[in-house]
C-alpha cells in the first residue's frame, strides 16, 4: 500500500559517462507518491539520458536509484511493469493507430488487457483507427 509521503524514485549522486564525456553529472532528487516532476535545462544537459537511465534503457556509471524504497542495480521486468513514463512527444507512436498502440505497450507486460476491452472501458472504439499524431496531446 502506498502512503501519500512514500518516496517512489530516489536517484542518488547519478552519474553517466561516455569515456571521458559526462552526459549526466552527479544528480540527485526524489518523487514522491502524486508527484510531478519535469527535468528541465539546456539542450545537452542530460535530461533525456537520465530518463532512459530510470526507464532502464541504459546502465548509468555511477548511483544509486531506488525504486519503491529498494535500490535496484539494473531496472528489470519486475520494476518495468509497475512504472510508466509518458512524453509529449515521440516518433514512432505518431505513426501508429490508437489500437496498434494499446497492442504495442500491452505486449510489454506479462499480464496485458487486450486493446479492443481498453477501447470499450475507455469509451475510445470511434478513436480505434485514429492516428496517435493527429489526437489532441492536451
Amino acid at each position: 500500500m502506498i502512503i501519500m509521503d512514500d518516496i517512489l524514485i530516489k536517484v542518488e549522486h547519478l552519474k553517466k559517462y561516455y569515456k571521458d564525456l559526462k552526459v549526466v553529472d552527479d544528480i540527485s532528487f526524489e518523487v514522491k507518491y502524486k508527484e510531478v516532476v519535469a527535468l528541465l535545462g539546456p539542450n545537452g544537459a542530460g535530461k533525456t539520458t537520465t530518463l532512459e537511465i530510470l526507464e532502464g534503457l541504459r546502465k548509468h556509471t555511477e548511483g544509486k536509484i531506488y525504486y519503491f524504497g529498494k535500490q535496484v542495480n539494473e531496472i528489470g521486468p519486475n520494476v518495468k511493469e509497475r512504472i510508466g513514463v509518458l512524453l509529449q512527444e515521440t516518433s514512432l507512436i505518431t505513426q501508429l493507430t490508437v489500437y496498434e498502440t494499446f497492442a504495442l505497450y500491452g505486449a510489454l507486460y506479462k499480464k496485458s488487457i487486450s486493446p479492443d476491452t481498453i477501447l470499450d472501458l475507455l469509451n475510445l472504439k470511434d478513436k480505434r483507427k485514429a492516428y496517435i499524431g493527429k489526437l489532441s496531446g492536451g
